[in-house]
């Protein structure tokens, strides 16, 4: 670890790679943004295990974000911002904000972020967090689509994970330079992310990398992860490029905007399910993910980890958004969908009348077209709240200190068809609030900002402790199966016992 030599009121910081300046935000927060952690991931090195930046000469400016890593462009329909420079030779880079640059041994609180190992990147504004928590915060780039989760056995595997990986060991080396504590790190990621955390605590080239996790909305699947599926999305992917699959040699020679566009159409070719997610990475290759994460946790290999983990209430109709048929849906479709997906789980086949009557009956009714609702609601339990449940349950019997939220707020974006959608929560959690609602952003008022500064000192205490508890909320236990007692954040923020409990009991023995 390097020794630091700053001097008094300077902005420049001594790591193991060389000196960078960092720059004060306008509340006082010191910001470093687009550090390298490893060396370009292009030539040789593409497809291949991140390697360590090596040292610099000078001093590394830290005032902009670095380029994100090559992705389907998605403009967001509530902003007019140009998409961010793309850029796979200098993607990735991390972002740190401290409030000090001093030995106070803070808390870290390290962010992955979401995107279906897709889309996505660290450009996230850390300040509000450091401020409020006096806390230090990083966010991360890591690689994604074919860049970073092909599957080629023995050839190429995971790489986005061990570039995660990679990132959090420079954390470890050198946060005690920006005033954090290198002994106490939470990692916390939306979507992707909280199944990338879910991977990493069953990776053993991450032991000892975290001590807390925070998993929104996701973890990895729990009945698939399979190597042969990783192997057939791959093999869509150098068909679409015209290279033959496993010659990773002559893959290294497409260009990257060609890469993106054959991974993004290897998707269309494999699944009608949603999200693919049959033959969803990451993938169970042995050596970098030895075993499905679910197999792990059961085996106590991540019992010395403290886990906050929940779900938005209405996760899926974010795809709405996508489906111009999203509305006209009939029951016989909503039938047909139910009876895929559990053919799809290849077990005791229930029947399918019960699921749609409980669907139908148990759940809520403030939507206008029942029929959607509770196709919406079928997928947001199996695809998001069933497997975020699951995976606490195991822990919860390793670990004491594991706790439970559902996230309930609905946005008025879209005449607030979409309820709690898919990502809503994360303008909360970094207490981002807008001007204006929009597609990930929420608006300012009165309600918002209490509900977000709620999240953000559950979030903050419980990197800090392994306990979200603090005066703004009620009692907060941790979880347990008897009383399943989980955090609802909504209007009002309360403690419900086993909410949704009928929905709930109906996968029992299939999830």
């Amino acid at each position: 670890m390097p020794e630091n030599k700053k001097i008094k009121g300077s902005l420049i910081v001594d790591t193991i790679n060389g000196k960078i300046r960092g720059y004060k935000t306008n509340n006082g927060v010191i910001s470093f943004k687009g550090i390298a952690f490893a060396e370009p991931p292009i030539g040789e090195i593409r497809f291949k295990p991140p390697v360590p930046k090596s040292s610099w000469n000078g001093i590394l400016d830290a005032k902009m974000f670095g380029p994100i890593a090559p992705q389907p462009e998605l403009r967001l329909e509530s902003s007019s911002i140009e998409p961010p420079e793309q850029n796979e030779a200098d993607c990735l880079t991390l972002n740190i904000w401290t409030p000090a640059l001093d030995n106070e041994k803070r808390t870290v609180m390290f962010w992955i972020h979401g995107g279906a190992f897709e889309m996505g990147s660290c450009r996230f504004n850390g300040e509000i967090l450091a401020k409020r928590g006096e806390i230090v915060i990083v966010s991360t780039n890591y690689r994604l689509g074919a860049l970073g989760f092909l599957y080629v056995p023995n050839k190429t595997a995971n790489v986005g994970l061990l570039d995660q990986v990679l990132a959090l060991k420079w954390v470890k080396n050198n946060i005690s330079n920006f005033g954090g504590d290198e002994k106490n790190i939470c990692v916390f990621g939306e979507s992707a992310g909280g199944e990338s955390i879910s991977a990493l605590m069953a990776m053993p080239s991450a032991k000892k990398l975290f001590k807390r996790a925070i998993i929104q909305s996701n973890v990895c699947d729990p009945y698939n992860l399979k190597p042969f599926k990783g192997e057939i999305y791959s093999k869509n992917v150098f068909e679409e490029v015209g290279v033959k699959y496993d010659d990773l040699e002559s893959l290294r020679e497409i260009p990257v905007t060609k890469l993106i566009r054959a991974y993004t159409k290897a998707q269309f070719n494999l699944s009608d399910l949603p999200m693919i997610i049959d033959y969803y990475p990451p993938y169970v290759d042995g050596e970098i993910l030895p075993q499905n994460p679910f197999e792990a946790i059961k085996k106590g290999f991540a019992k010395d980890i403290e886990v906050l983990a929940g779900t938005n209430e209405n996760e899926y109709k974010f795809w709405n958004l996508w489906d111009p048929k999203a509305s006209k849906i009939t029951e016989e479709q909503v039938f047909q969908n139910f009876q895929k997906f559990l053919n799809y789980l290849g077990q005791n086949k229930p029947k399918i009348i019960d699921f749609f009557e409980v669907y139908k009956n148990s759940r809520y009714d403030e939507f206008s077209t029942i029929e959607r609702d509770i196709m919406d609601d079928f997928y947001t339990d199996v695809m998001f709240r069933i497997p975020v449940m699951r995976f606490i349950e195991i822990q919860s019997k390793m670990q004491p200190n594991v706790y439970h939220y559902l996230f309930k707020w609905k946005s008025p974006w879209k005449n607030g068809k979409l309820g709690a959608y898919h990502g809503l929560d994360v303008a909360f959690v970094w207490g981002t609030l807008s001007e204006i609602d929009g597609q990930f952003i929420t608006k300012k008022t009165e309600e918002t900002t209490l509900l977000s500064n709620q999240m953000m000192d559950c979030w903050i205490n419980f990197a800090k402790s392994g306990n979200p508890n603090h005066q703004g909320i009620p009692e907060w236990p941790v979880y347990n199966l008897k009383t399943r007692p989980t955090m609802i954040f909504d209007k009002k923020t309360d403690l419900l016992n086993d909410p949704f409990s009928k929905t709930r009991i109906l996968w029992d023995g299939l999830i």
